[in-house]
């Protein structure tokens, strides 16, 4: 359990959970459940195959993010932070803006399919004021992909313009 001393803001609280460690030899998922403004759960999933083995997984550091859903627009850069809903097929998120060059962060924030599961983001290139999402199934111990819905919490982020390393100074 993870508890913030203070919500980020008044509206609703979207965490994004990653682990920042590298003690287990296993490929396992993050996953965050039981939120609220002020505090979640956190847990790490294994791939299919060990989880059924009964694998045990090692302690782990886990860096998280927490932030209240909402939008902003600078001069440089905007933000949009939200959560919508998606099963194993991509789900279309739309942006009350045009934006371009995307960085996107996502996490489920939600539990309902036991199945290990993580986020699949589908950025289009260029502008853009849509991104779709879908909750992926791990298939290491069999070939299904059926997923039913989960809650996503995500964060698009308006990358500022840098000059490329061909470009002239």
């Amino acid at each position: 359990n993870v508890t913030l001393d203070k919500a980020p803001g008044s509206g609703r609280t979207i965490y994004l959970a990653q682990v920042s460690s590298d003690h287990n030899r296993i490929s396992s998922a993050t996953r965050v459940r039981y939120l609220s403004n002020t505090s979640f759960d956190v847990m790490l999933q294994p791939q299919a195959k060990d989880y059924y083995n009964s694998v045990e997984l090692l302690e782990e550091a886990i860096g998280y993010v927490a932030i209240e859903a909402g939008q902003a627009q600078g001069r440089l850069s905007s933000v949009v932070a939200g959560t919508m809903n998606a099963d194993h097929n991509f789900q279309t998120a739309s942006m009350p803006w045009t934006m371009k060059d995307l960085g996107v962060f996502a996490q489920l924030q939600t539990f309902a399919g036991h199945d290990t599961a993580v986020v699949s983001a589908s950025v289009p290139s260029g502008q853009t004021s849509s991104v779709k999402f879908k909750a992926r199934e791990d298939t290491s111990r069999g070939n299904s992909i059926s997923h039913t819905y989960e809650t996503v919490g995500y964060l698009n982020v308006e990358l500022p313009l840098l000059p490329s390393l061909d470009d002239p100074l």
